[in-house]
């Protein structure tokens, strides 16, 4: 995360953006308990 700048970025606060092919009502709350703020997540077919 740290080389996209997603964390270190003060300037622009936008909320990470996910994709994944599992379940996202167990991903979403996981990601964001371990990133400290609301995300953005999309499903993909696998």
């Amino acid at each position: 995360l740290e080389s996209l700048n997603i964390l270190n970025d003060n300037k622009i606060k936008k909320k990470p953006v996910f994709f994944t092919t599992g379940e996202l009502d167990k991903f979403k709350p996981t990601a964001e308990k371990f990133l400290g703020e609301e995300i953005e997540i999309y499903k993909i077919p696998k």
